[in-house]
């Protein structure tokens, strides 16, 4: 075989290696239910192997611009967070994605939190199903274990539909 043949050949094997190496574990939707449009920013990886210092909790990449009725995925890992700031600066909440649920019909853990401490109505109401409702107050975290294809709400104090959230099993890259 000639060397750039067999080059070529090493090269291909490399890249097929660091796809799998780079595989996603969840796509994540963000669609804009309310009136506001949306600033999306990605909070980092927060599953490192080392201690978190405070840059890896203030770290905020904006990666979407979502206007009333849009929606956009992005393929993420477990660890990931991402920030969802309404613009007229209302509504903040943190969605951290991580694996280490132990339901086997529900591998995937969210856990939301409201990152506003405002003295007048910082709540937040979470739709987790068709029928229950959950109040989160102003920088509190509730944590639910889910699969893909389930969508989460998130309401603003007077119940009004700000986005939804759903995870679905992320695109497959063909070798």
């Amino acid at each position: 075989m000639p060397a750039s043949a067999s080059t070529s050949l090493d090269n291909i094997l490399w890249l097929a290696l660091a796809a799998v190496s780079y595989a996603q574990d969840a796509s994540i939707i963000f669609a804009n239910k309310g009136p506001s449009n949306l600033g999306i920013f990605w909070g980092g990886d927060l599953s490192i192997n080392r201690e978190l210092n405070a840059r890896d909790w203030a770290y905020e990449k904006k990666v979407d611009f979502l206007e009333p009725g849009s929606s956009n995925s992005h393929d993420t890992n477990f660890g990931h967070a991402f920030i969802v700031r309404s613009a007229d600066m209302k509504i903040r909440f943190k969605v951290i994605l991580d694996g280490k649920s132990q339901d086997k019909d529900r591998p995937i853990r969210l856990t939301f939190t409201n990152l506003a401490a405002d003295d007048m109505n910082p709540e937040v109401e979470l739709k987790h199903s068709d029928s229950d409702y959950l109040w989160i107050e102003g920088t509190h975290s509730v944590t639910h274990d889910t699969g893909t294809g389930h969508t989460f709400q998130i309401r603003d104090n007077n119940r009004v539909p700000i986005f939804d959230i759903t995870l679905r099993d992320p695109v497959k890259a063909e070798l």
